[in-house]
């Protein structure tokens, strides 16, 4: 069955996702809306403006202006939402509450961020590792939080073939079966791509204390990158917390594919939506 939403890695076929990295689209005369429950910088713009280019007209909605909080339910919401256009892009907090708006939609889904995966941002991370050393010659390795978009990096890391070894504290591991150790310095040696996240995500804050504590050995720094591939490049899908996560040097350095990834963004939000419209038999 072709995919019609993208709410995990899961909903697409391995061809899809080859053709998503390459960052291939087509043209539409659709309608967009942006449904956002929580803040976004780099994924609200990258859809905003990169469906614009591709011809389509964007709209954006801050879920938190709307009915929702007068008791109107979600499914009700994605109803008349999805009444009006052709996708819908969602960041939505809670996994369970974007499931129950995409089977209420008629319009394509997009998940833009959950608390259990952000599958835009894990294709954004392939397009950019293929871009600038091909997925083929890639070794992953995460260290920090087995965050959401950790947990999609696993999935597609998988669904592509990409090696990947994955380093968390106890507790912390991602919601998906992966390569996993506890031993930051093991996870790192010989990967030549090194990932990272912030370690307080939205929604976590009254967590935070806790967080910063267990996790304070897992810094990516210049002393943890002794073990990595000589080749090593460094990659965050921002924000960034330097200090934290990540020490000023290696994300300002001339390892680091930060900026490449913030700016490819646009680029994959069009082959994202392009790919799933296709999927539909729409005319693109």
């Amino acid at each position: 069955m072709r995919a019609k939403h993208l709410l995990s890695i899961k909903d697409l076929s391995r061809k899809e996702c080859q053709r998503i990295v390459k960052g291939k689209f087509k043209k539409s005369k659709g309608n967009a809306i942006l449904f956002f429950q929580l803040p976004s910088t780099r994924t609200r713009s990258a859809f905003e403006l990169g469906l614009k280019e591709m011809g389509m007209v964007t709209e954006y909605v801050d879920a938190r202006t709307t009915h929702l909080n007068r008791g109107e339910t979600i499914q009700d919401t994605a109803r008349v939402l999805s009444s009006y256009c052709d996708v819908i892009v969602a960041r939505i907090q809670e996994h369970d509450t974007l499931l129950e708006f995409a089977s209420a939609s008629e319009a394509t889904v997009v998940n833009a961020l959950t608390n259990l995966e952000h599958p835009t941002q894990a294709l954004n991370d392939f397009y950019t590792i293929e871009k600038e050393i091909g997925l083929k010659n890639a070794r992953i390795a995460w260290v920090g939080d087995g965050t959401n978009v950790c947990n999609s990096i696993v999935l597609l890391s998988e669904k592509m073939g990409v090696p990947l070894k994955v380093s968390t504290p106890r507790g912390y591991e991602p919601a998906y079966e992966c390569d996993w150790t506890e031993d930051p310095e093991e996870a790192v040696e010989g990967a030549n791509v090194i990932m990272t996240d912030a370690w307080v995500s939205m929604g976590q804050e009254k967590q935070a204390k806790k967080k910063l504590k267990a996790l304070k050995e897992y810094q990516v720094n210049k002393k943890l990158l002794e073990h990595a591939s000589p080749d090593w490049v460094f990659m965050h899908c921002l924000p960034a917390h330097r200090g934290q996560e990540v020490t000023g040097e290696v994300i300002d350095g001339p390892r680091s594919l930060v900026w490449e990834q913030a700016k490819n963004k646009k680029k994959t939000a069009k082959a994202v939506v392009s790919e799933l419209l296709q999927n539909r038999g729409k005319r693109l």
